[in-house]
């Protein structure tokens, strides 16, 4: 049987300070479909219960509790809009438009646009999410930058172009 020397927590941590892992730290991104099709496979309840058999080293990823004003329909707090789109194997929201666009000047953009506030979340469940898992790297907002990585919509070009110049830079 596998003994791990290191829990998920350190194996993510001592990479980030350039330390040596027992093992590379491992995460799992996955569609909804290919999870359920992994937890039947490996004859899991919970697709957590199949990760943890794999000895996954997943982050537990926590948030606050949205309590502001309703969106409107269509769009998320940020008044980005999407679309579902039907791949085949599952049906995924995609951006379709920017929340910025239609404005020219800095001053059109402080008049009209509406940007969330801080308070439009209640942070008092995040103790009670993340208690018992202390053993997990908590991803809450945070970024890390991967050999396979996401790139949020609406990103600028530039600033992906930083991203990776920085990355190459410091190591």
């Amino acid at each position: 049987m596998r003994t791990d020397r290191m829990t998920p927590r350190e194996r993510w941590l001592a990479v980030i300070r350039r330390q040596k892992p027992d093992r590379t730290p491992t995460d799992y991104w996955g569609t909804p479909e290919t999870g359920e099709k992994l937890r039947l496979y490996m004859g899991a309840a919970t697709l957590t219960e199949a990760l943890d058999r794999l000895h996954v080293d997943y982050p537990v990823h926590v948030h606050p509790r949205y309590v502001g004003p309703a969106c409107a329909p269509g769009r998320d707090v940020f008044g980005i809009t999407h679309r579902d789109i039907d791949y085949g194997t599952g049906v995924y929201p995609e951006t379709t438009s920017h929340p910025l666009a239609g404005f020219d000047t800095l001053a059109e953009i402080e008049a009209k646009s509406c940007w969330p506030d801080p308070d439009w979340w209640d942070y008092s469940e995040i103790p009670d999410a993340v208690r018992g898992r202390e053993e997990r790297m908590i991803r809450g907002g945070g970024y890390i930058l991967a050999p396979c990585h996401n790139i949020q919509p609406l990103t600028p070009v530039e600033n992906i172009v930083a991203m990776f110049e920085t990355a190459y830079q410091e190591g």
